[in-house]
């Protein structure tokens, strides 16, 4: 079943792994040794105490695997906005898609299709760690970001995973370590606005990482340069210069331009459901809508005090 799931899911331009469902005991073990060594801050805690849940769902079926799957996304979108007679131009990370829906909505419908035939079911797994599970399985492997890099994607990819009654005959499993080219580059630490990569350990400070900032409501603080906002939301800074992405840091999507109206209800902070439905459309497709609270902040930052074209 592996061969029609693999020419599947590469039509899409899709790479996957399928382990045991066994398999999910260790990785809750590893995640329970890893919360143990590290000296994990707040926010990381709450990551992995209370969202990774590791029991399957109530579907109809036992699981005897699970498939984790990669799907490709470009480095970011160019978008433009409008306030005052301004123009500003930034990057907004894009969302993977495929055939123009959500990328994990897309490949349960793309895995139920594949699956089906042969008698099996297939349900989403949406609270799994998905990076630890893409790099124990062989998928994926860590840069010293804590980003994970797949081969022929880069780091500009979304993972979604999924139980399945598929029997599981491999069984690849390994320890999770960094990636061997990163072990004498400081790109990334290099190119990270606010030292939250760091080499004496290998998870970053994700209270520091402009990402986690970007992502959640309240002022900035201090300690943050006015010119290390360049994205809506996210952040790429890490990202962009890393040696693993030279050949995928070009896969650029827009520009995808608001207006002076469309750029002041985001400022105004209206709700995704109070737009109106052509700049609703450009929210969800940018991934803009998941956040918000913060998106108005990030937009003033990005104006900043004066012109900027």
């Amino acid at each position: 079943m592996v061969g029609p799931l693999q020419r599947g899911l590469e039509r899409h331009g899709c790479r996957f792994r399928v382990v045991p469902v066994g398999r999910m005991e260790d990785l809750e073990r590893d995640i329970a040794r890893f919360a143990r060594t590290e000296e994990l801050n707040g926010f990381q805690r709450f990551i992995v105490e209370k969202l990774y849940r590791y029991d399957a769902p109530e579907a109809g079926f036992r699981p005897a695997s699970i498939v984790i799957v990669a799907a490709p996304a470009p480095a970011y979108a160019r978008v433009e906005f409008r306030q005052g007679g301004r123009r500003i131009s930034a990057m907004c990370p894009h969302p993977a898609r495929i055939g123009g829906r959500a990328a994990p909505d897309a490949l349960l419908e793309i895995l139920s299709n594949l699956l089906a035939p042969e008698g099996h079911r297939v349900a989403a797994a949406p609270s799994l760690p998905c990076k630890r599970l893409a790099a124990a399985s062989g998928l994926a492997r860590y840069g010293r970001n804590n980003v994970t890099y797949v081969e022929g994607m880069g780091s500009f990819l979304n993972y979604a995973a999924f139980f399945t009654d598929m029997p599981c005959d491999a069984d690849v499993w390994a320890d999770v370590r960094m990636a061997e080219r990163c072990g004498n580059c400081r790109a990334c630490m290099e190119a990270c606005p606010t030292g939250a990569i760091r080499r004496d350990r290998f998870l970053i400070d994700n209270e520091r990482c402009l990402s986690a900032v970007n992502e959640r409501p309240g002022e900035f603080p201090d300690w943050i340069p006015a010119d290390a906002h360049h994205t809506v939301y996210d952040c790429l800074r890490c990202q962009l210069p890393c040696p693993m992405n030279r050949d995928h840091a070009d896969n650029v999507a827009g520009p995808v331009a608001f207006s002076e109206e469309e750029t002041g209800l985001l400022l105004a902070g209206a709700k995704p459901a109070e737009l109106p439905p052509g700049l609703r459309r450009k929210v969800e497709r940018l991934g803009i809508d998941r956040w918000p609270e913060a998106i108005p902040r990030n937009l003033r930052a990005l104006f900043g005090p004066g012109p900027r074209a």
